[in-house]
């Protein structure tokens, strides 16, 4: 029939074409059979009609003519207004649906079960929780929940939705029969509020009752498994899947249960039940891709993408997503760059946030920061992740500048920062030692309540101040945290460990130990390291036993490098070797590193190399870098070795071989070879440079040095740090201040002043050491943060140069920033009270180190006792000696000069004979002390005894200074003749001083002859200085 024939029909036909319409969405069709109806008078009068006319308009999205059938009714049904609330429910028009309905009960029609059907779907939102409580209220009054299922699984599917779980079970427990849809519609709405474990005792309920799971069910039933992480579970279901038949043909159920074991991390299985689904779409693909990507399989990712393309399945944004995330995970660059220019290709960046942050995340896994910025400057619009992710990128690749640089515009456009962006800005604050920008963060944190909410902002707020040095500040933070958690723990030990506080660090982890929290693996780490530092072996040993037992050697190549180190830091070589043997799995660079830490062990570390290159261990350039390394600490020369290098052509070949050739011979001071090895370089980097000026310098030349660092210039070859340190280094030691200010200048121009640390402390040190105490005063006011190695640098450089007041003040003022002095910081902070005479500040230092328990530090302990010798407190001085655990030649030449310094030269020789009880082997300064001791008191034999034993007993070579004491004493006691037969028998003969002595003498007792002797050999060698003496001669008469 032509859908314009005007035939008359009978109703039962008229409501099976309506029907029909509704179905196929004929629109144009409807409204002529309409037509038709209006003309048979059946269109405003029959409410069955007119019902099928709503339903017909609302299914073909006409909700204006469905309202405008209605209005047309006079007298209207509950069919009719059914219809026509279902009509609007259907298309989301809750409001109208609603309007609806209120207008159906305002003109007298009492809604049924049906009616209530509808408008409960439009009250899902949490918002409409009220409206639901009131129908339910009204179909209670009616009794419908009693006699119609279907009303009673939309009012539990309605308060589900909504929110109130607890008032959708009590409805559950009500219903006098409950079917499958009942049950599901009920664990669905437990599944999507996250109460996977009540999900669990229902299901089980579900099936004890005798109600047999749908595939819908099995799919809730399998996200509450996953979300509780139960893979058995999740296996016993797909068990009873497969027992019932639902996997067999049924897409939904499988694409199921491949997203189930992806996001469980069972692969082999989600590849399995993959392969059972017959027809792939683009769902089923991206829950496989994103399982491989999400648990460590990025390669089977990618393959698995490919096949989804060979299939013909399109991506969507998802799928590119997980991608994108896999090539992130193994650095595959030129795929992602391919990924994004796919992702370019179908425009899916202008619509997809979530697709413009993985591009920004992976570009900065790459380092490609500036990469990561245009993409970010390309997307439609940005969220706080595109933020996060971005400044996360500047942060991981080490431009904490730009990173805050791009803080401070993301909350200038009004983005509020959350959890992950403190901790980025944090991180960059510690990198960056801004205490102050840090300071203010925290102030920031605190006001918004994170700081108690959220433990990894604590623990990195810990970490910030760590990194600034300010340990006590960390402390007081760590301290006042409501919950001390691992990773907070972890915080406070790692910066114990890095600002070199090993004790403070294992003091930490006894207490963590003893709060039953169990130490992460980059704990562990830590404290190998601060075992090794302190050559705690005892508590190293248990660590490595903790390690074995809890399967964590072969987990991480860190730990085992780690545990190497430790043991040669302890002298164990033994356990260290046996560490090393295991290692055979890793790469090249992990077994390096720790070579490199044995290039302080001597032949065995020769023996080791060689055995590391026979079973592989390493590649040839690495064992020959590390066997360089090595002689290079030994400052020994290995021309064998060099000669191997060059007949395998290694050295054309690799320049970290050649550099290190340079530094070998660099630091044995010949630098006729290192200038020939440098020279023969084919490419000559800026280590190449650094490496021979750093020789130059060394060896005393540092004119030399400068000349190079001007070649460096003229060739164009940019500087790093460490050209400017060495400049620095050069100009200090040849007192060029003029040179040194310019340099300063220079990096001033490049930004190198008041950011970087090691630049900063060359600068202080060299205007310290040449005088200009303004200009290292300016130098240090230039940072934001000093940290503790800048206070060092100043303090130390005040107490050298005389200025005690200012190195106590310098003290006064970092402990006022809350850095914890270290023990360079008392060291030279005792000097300055020693040379300034500043008693009582020296006794408050003392008190302060035996609070602190650092009074057995030898050198602490050396350094007091030098101190209250200078003060004139000897006393105070043998107390400090006597309560040290052990003694040094640095303690006793304290504690014997000290004695003669108050001319108590009685004291010296028992407690020299006690030295010697103590096996301690006198050095050169100790025999000086003696034989002054002896010259003062006219001991002549024991002053002979003593100089003769020097080099016979004790192999120190007598200095100008030891011979001029000797001869000083012999002239004193009028025995010139003795003095200088002693003279011409000392390879020092040719020195002025000793015939300036003589000379001396000889005006004291009268003696011509050996005046004038003195007087021509003192001429002879120094006639500037001799006619100093020419007074003294007349005087004998000459």
């Amino acid at each position: 029939m032509h859908k314009n024939s005007v035939a008359c029909y009978s109703k039962q036909t008229f409501l099976v074409l309506l029907q029909s319409c509704a179905k196929v969405k004929d629109l144009e069709r409807g409204v002529a059979i309409h037509s038709q109806l209006i003309k048979s008078g059946l269109a405003d009068s029959d409410c069955v009609v007119g019902s099928a006319l709503v339903h017909m308009y609302g299914k073909c999205g006409s909700l204006a003519k469905s309202q405008e059938v209605l209005d047309n009714f006079f007298t209207k049904d509950v069919v009719l207004w059914t219809s026509l609330v279902t009509a609007y429910s259907e298309h989301s028009y809750g409001a109208d649906a609603m309007k609806c309905f209120e207008q159906m009960k305002s003109e007298g029609v009492f809604p049924n079960a049906f009616t209530f059907t509808s408008v409960l779907k439009v009250c899902l939102p949490k918002g409409m929780t009220v409206k639901v409580k009131r129908l339910h209220v009204e179909i209670e009054l009616q009794g419908l929940l009693v006699t119609d299922l279907v009303l009673g699984n939309a009012l539990v599917d309605a308060y589900g939705k909504s929110g109130m779980l607890a008032l959708g079970l009590k409805v559950f427990d009500k219903l006098p029969v409950r079917d499958f849809v009942s049950w599901s519609t009920l664990i669905s709405s437990f599944v999507n509020d996250g109460k996977f474990n009540q999900v669990i005792m229902l299901f089980q309920q579900m099936i004890h009752e005798g109600v047999s799971p749908n595939s819908f069910t099995y799919a809730h039933y399998l996200k509450a498994c996953n979300g509780l992480g139960s893979a058995c579970r999740g296996k016993e279901a797909h068990m009873e899947i497969e027992k019932k038949g639902l996997l067999d043909n049924n897409h939904f159920i499988g694409a199921i249960l491949v997203g189930f074991y992806a996001k469980v991390g069972l692969m082999m299985e989600a590849k399995t039940a993959f392969t059972r689904i017959l027809i792939r779409d683009v769902v089923v693909w991206t829950s496989l891709i994103g399982g491989f990507s999400q648990h460590g399989y990025s390669i089977e990712a990618l393959d698995a993408f490919e096949d989804m393309q060979l299939d013909g399945t399109s991506p969507n944004a998802t799928t590119f997503a997980f991608v994108l995330e896999a090539c992130k995970n193994i650095e595959a660059i030129k795929k992602g760059l391919e990924i994004h220019g796919e992702i370019e290709r179908r425009d899916f960046l202008t619509e997809n946030i979530h697709l413009g942050n993985s591009l920004v995340d992976m570009y900065a896994q790459f380092g490609m920061v500036a990469k990561s910025q245009e993409v970010f400057e390309f997307m439609f619009s940005v969220n706080l992740v595109s933020w996060n992710a971005l400044i996360s990128g500047y942060v991981e690749n080490g431009h904490a500048e730009g990173a805050i640089s791009l803080y401070a515009e993301m909350i200038a456009e009004g983005f509020v920062p959350d959890s992950i962006t403190y901790i980025c800005i944090l991180r960059a604050c510690g990198s960056l030692h801004c205490v102050r920008r840090g300071q203010l963060l925290h102030s920031e944190i605190e006001k918004r309540g994170f700081l108690e909410s959220d433990i990894h902002i604590s623990s990195a707020l810990v970490c910030m101040y760590a990194n600034c040095g300010l340990m006590d500040v960390a402390r007081l933070v760590f301290d006042m945290l409501q919950i001390q958690v691992e990773a907070s723990w972890s915080a406070l030990i790692a910066g114990y460990v890095d600002q070199g506080y090993s004790d403070a660090a294992l003091v930490c982890f006894e207490k963590m130990q003893t709060e039953n929290i169990s130490p992460s693996l980059t704990t562990l780490i830590y404290i190998l390291k601060a075992c090794g530092d302190a050559q705690a072996s005892k508590k190293g040993i248990e660590i490595h036993s903790e390690i074995e037992r809890q399967g964590l050697f072969e987990i991480d190549d860190r730990v085992s490098r780690m545990l190497a180190t430790m043991y040669i830091e302890c002298g164990l070589l033994a356990f260290a070797q046996q560490v090393l043997n295991r290692m055979s799995f890793l790469n090249a660079a992990s077994a390096a590193a720790v070579l490199k830490k044995y290039a302080r062990n001597g032949k065995e570390v020769m023996d080791l190399i060689e055995s590391t290159r026979e079973k592989s261990f390493l590649p040839n350039a690495y064992s020959y870098v590390c066997s360089l390394k090595l002689c290079t600490k030994l400052q020994m020369i290995d021309r064998e070795l060099h000669a191997e290098i060059e007949r395998k052509g290694l050295l054309e070949k690799n320049r970290f071989i050649g550099n290190s050739l340079i530094a070998m011979y660099a630091t044995s001071r010949q630098m006729k070879k290192a200038e020939q090895v440098f020279e023969s370089l084919q490419v000559r980097d800026i280590v190449s440079w650094n490496v021979l000026i750093s020789g130059y310098i060394n060896e005393g030349n540092c004119e030399q040095a400068l000349k190079c660092l001007d070649e460096l210039q003229f060739l164009g070859i940019c500087p790093d740090a460490r050209t400017f340190i060495l400049r620095l280094q050069a100009c200090s030691e040849v007192g060029n201040i003029t040179k040194g200010g310019e340099i300063y200048l220079e990096m001033g121009r490049q930004g190198l002043v008041g950011t970087d640390l090691h630049i900063g402390s060359a600068l202080i040190e060299m205007f310290t050491k040449l005088g200009s105490l303004e200009k290292a005063q300016e130098v240090f006011d230039k940072f934001d943060a000093h940290g503790l190695v800048l206070w060092n640098v100043l303090l130390a450089g005040y107490a050298e140069q005389g200025r005690a007041e200012n190195a106590l003040k310098c003290l006064e003022e970092m402990q006022l920033e809350g850095i914890c002095p270290s023990i360079p910081t008392y060291l030279a902070c005792i000097k300055a009270c020693s040379e300034a005479g500043a008693t009582d500040k020296g006794i408050e230092l003392h008190a302060e180190l035996g609070r602190k328990d650092l009074l057995e530090e030898l050198l602490l302990g050396s350094s007091l006792v030098d101190m209250y010798s200078n003060c004139g407190k000897i006393h105070m001085a043998q107390e400090v000696f006597d309560m040290l655990p052990s003694h040094d030649v640095v303690s006793w030449t304290a504690l014997l000069a000290g004695y003669s310094h108050l001319g108590e030269g009685e004291h010296i020789f028992p407690l020299f004979k006690q030295m010697l009880e103590e096996s301690i082997k006198p050095d050169p300064v100790i025999f000086l002390v003696v034989l002054g001791a002896c010259k003062h008191r006219g001991l002549i034999n024991k002053g002979l005894s003593f100089y003769e034993s020097m080099s016979k007993d004790y192999g120190v070579s007598p200095s100008v200074d030891h011979s001029e004491c000797v001869v000083d004493l012999l002239g004193r006691a009028g025995q010139i003749h003795t003095a200088v037969e002693l003279i011409c028998r000392m390879q020092s003969s040719s020195d002025f001083l000793l015939w300036d002595t003589i000379l001396a003498a000889c005006r004291y007792w009268g003696s011509m002859k050996y005046g004038r002797l003195a007087f021509h050999k003192a001429l002879l060698l120094n006639g500037k200085d001799a006619m100093a003496c020419v007074d003294g001669l007349h005087l004998l008469g000459y």
